[in-house]
C-alpha cells in the first residue's frame, strides 16, 4: 500500500471520528422547544383576566322598585364581563330591621353586554324603606357576582303604595313614570311624576325630535314648556298596542296660552341624573315634571276636574316616541 493511499484512509477515519463525536455531542444537548401560540386563547383584556365568580357586575345607581304591568319588583342593570353569554338568576335581598324579603329574576346576557333584569316580588313586600343587595348565580347555581354595597329603596305596593315604571328611550336614557298611589278616592290627590333619566356614565347629546306617539303635556300650555315629555290619562285599560285609538281624559283646565315658543335644538343629558342643558344656550334644566291627575292641575295651580270612579291608564310620553304605562283605580267617595 502506497503512502498516499494509507494517508487518505487515515484522513477519512479522522473525519468519520469527528462526525461521530459531533453527533454524540448534539444528542447530549437540550435543544429548546418553542411552544406554538394557542390562537384559540382569548386576548388579554377580552375578559380572560376576569374570574367567572365575579364576571357579572350590577349598576345599583339606577335600581328601582317598580310595577311592570301586573307585577311589582326590583329592576337592576347588570353587565356580563365574561367571554361568553351567561344565563343568570339575579336575587334582590330587601332588609328592613329583622324582616328579609327576596325577589328574583332571570336573564340571558351576551358577552360584554348590559341588560335590565326585573326581580319579581312574589311575596307582596310591605311598603316601606329597605336596604337592598344583589347577587347573581348561573342556572347551575354557580356564583358569578361579587357582593354589592347595600343601597336604599322605597319598595312594596302595600295595596296603595308608590308605583313606578320606566321605558328605555331610543336616545339611550330612560323615560320614568311613578304614581303616588294605585288606589285613591275621587277628590283625592294622585301625583304623577315623569322624568328623563340618563342611566349612563357619560353625557348624552340628543337632538330635538317630533316623534310623539300620543299628545302629552305637563300643564295647560305645553308650548311654553321646554321639557320634552308629558302625561296623558285614559279611562280604561290601554297598552302601547291600542293607546293611540283611545280618547284622552282632559286633566288640565282650558286657558288662553301666550304665543310663545322657546327655540330648542336639543339637550345634553348629564350622567346618572335627570339634569340636562337645553340647547342652544346651555340653560340648565331638571328633566322632571309632576301633575295631580285627579284634580287636573300642575302642582299648585288649576281647578279640580274630578275624575269619575273607574280604572284609568296613566301614560308618560316623550318627543322621541317613548311610552311608559301605569294603572290606577279611582273610587267613589268613602
Amino acid at each position: 500500500m502506497s503512502w498516499a493511499r494509507h494517508n487518505g484512509i487515515g484522513a477519512r477515519l479522522i473525519l468519520a471520528s469527528l462526525a461521530l463525536i459531533g453527533i454524540l455531542l448534539l444528542s447530549s444537548m437540550e435543544v429548546p422547544v418553542h411552544a406554538t401560540q394557542n390562537l384559540s386563547q382569548p386576548k388579554p383584556g377580552s375578559g380572560s383576566d376576569i374570574p367567572l365568580a365575579v364576571s357579572v357586575t350590577f349598576h345599583t345607581t339606577g335600581a328601582e322598585y317598580e310595577v311592570l304591568g301586573d307585577f311589582a319588583g326590583v329592576a337592576i342593570s347588570a353587565t356580563n364581563n365574561w367571554l361568553a353569554s351567561l344565563t343568570i338568576v339575579v336575587y334582590a335581598t330587601l332588609r328592613s330591621g329583622t324582616d328579609i324579603y327576596v325577589a328574583d329574576g332571570m336573564a340571558t346576557i351576551a358577552a360584554n353586554a348590559t341588560v335590565s333584569v326585573f326581580c319579581m316580588d312574589i311575596q307582596t313586600i310591605p311598603a316601606g324603606d329597605y336596604t337592598v343587595t344583589f347577587a347573581a348565580v348561573t342556572t347551575s347555581n354557580q356564583a358569578v357576582s361579587a357582593p354589592t354595597t347595600p343601597i336604599s329603596l322605597v319598595a312594596g305596593s302595600g295595596g296603595s303604595g308608590v308605583m313606578s315604571t320606566y321605558a328605555n328611550s331610543v336616545t339611550g336614557d330612560q323615560l320614568r313614570l311613578s304614581l303616588s298611589s294605585n288606589n285613591v278616592y275621587t277628590g283625592g290627590t294622585l301625583m304623577a311624576n315623569v322624568s328623563e333619566f340618563n342611566t349612563n356614565g357619560g353625557v348624552i347629546n340628543v337632538t330635538k325630535w317630533d316623534a310623539w306617539q300620543i299628545p302629552a303635556a305637563l300643564n295647560s300650555c305645553p308650548n311654553t314648556d321646554v321639557r320634552p315629555f308629558g302625561i296623558a290619562v285614559y279611562k280604561g285599560h290601554y297598552t302601547a298596542q291600542n293607546v293611540s285609538q283611545g280618547s284622552q281624559v282632559p286633566i288640565f283646565p282650558q286657558v288662553v296660552c301666550p304665543l310663545y315658543v322657546r327655540e330648542v335644538t336639543g339637550y345634553l343629558l348629564l350622567p346618572d341624573s335627570d339634569l340636562a342643558y337645553v340647547l342652544p344656550g346651555y340653560t340648565s334644566l331638571t328633566m322632571l315634571g309632576s301633575v295631580d291627575i285627579v284634580n287636573g292641575t300642575s302642582v299648585g295651580r288649576g281647578q279640580s276636574l274630578g275624575l269619575n270612579p273607574g280604572l284609568y291608564t296613566v301614560v308618560a310620553a316623550d318627543e322621541w316616541g317613548t311610552l311608559a304605562f301605569l294603572y290606577v283605580q279611582i273610587n267613589g267617595l268613602p
